[in-house]
Order: structure tokens, then sequence, then C-alpha cells
């Protein structure tokens, strides 16, 4: 889970199970833990699939939802310029490549390069309560 994909949970607010699917989706070697390299690989991949207008960046626009909320606008802007660069209001691949993980760090709370069910489910818990 790095900005792009916060921001898509926030956009789309996903249930629980879905949650869990992105989380097997990233978990590449299924060892139920997700490592820097799994999450990086996880968030490349689905790029495309967040560029929703598939006008080759991720931007506001690309989460329709947040558009009917001033709020949510602004906190899906907020995650975005994380990985922004250039605050330009998009992340293009080279930025995203070279954004960090952030989220990455503070779900993996242990320090020991992955991220696992009982990390997740804290980081999951802080992100609600941030709501």
């Amino acid at each position: 889970m790095g900005a792009m994909l916060l921001a898509v949970a926030l956009a789309t607010a996903p249930a629980a199970a879905q949650i869990e699917s992105q989380v097997a989706t990233l978990d590449a070697d299924h060892d139920g833990r997700i490592s820097q390299r799994e999450y990086i690989d996880g968030r490349a991949a689905r790029f495309a699939e967040v560029d929703r207008n598939h006008d080759g960046v991720i931007s506001v626009a690309d989460f329709p939802r947040a558009a009917r909320s001033a709020s949510l606008t602004a906190r899906v802007g907020a995650l975005l310029a994380t990985a922004d660069l250039n605050n330009d209001g998009a992340i293009t691949h080279a930025e995203l490549d070279v954004a960090g993980t952030p989220l990455f760090y503070r779900a993996d709370t242990n320090a020991d390069g992955f991220v696992d069910g009982a990390e997740r489910a804290r980081l999951q818990a802080a992100l609600a309560s941030d709501r």
C-alpha cells in the first residue's frame, strides 16, 4: 500500500475482503507478508488500473467519487502529493519510481522489511481513524 494505493482505498472505500484481495496480489511469494520489493512491484503494476482516464498519469481526475466531495478531493490530492515530485498535480511512472515508500515504512512497525497481517490490521485501523 502506498500513497497511490491508499488514495485508491480512500476513493473507492473497498470492503475488507477487497483490501485482503489487493494484499494477496502484492504478496507475490504467498508467504503472508509483503516485502518492500513486492510492495514497489505491485504499486507499479497497478498504475494502469488506477489511471482510470488513461492519460498516463495518476491525478485526482482518476477518482470520480472524490469529485463529489471537497474534503475527499482534498484528502486524495494530499495523498497524491506525497509522490507528485514536481508538484503538477499528477504522478507519472517516473515519479512513482522515485517517490519512496512512506506508507510501507509506516506499516512496517517492527522495521523488519516486511508487513505482516498484524501490521496491516494496525495500519488499516489507523487509516480508518484518520477519516
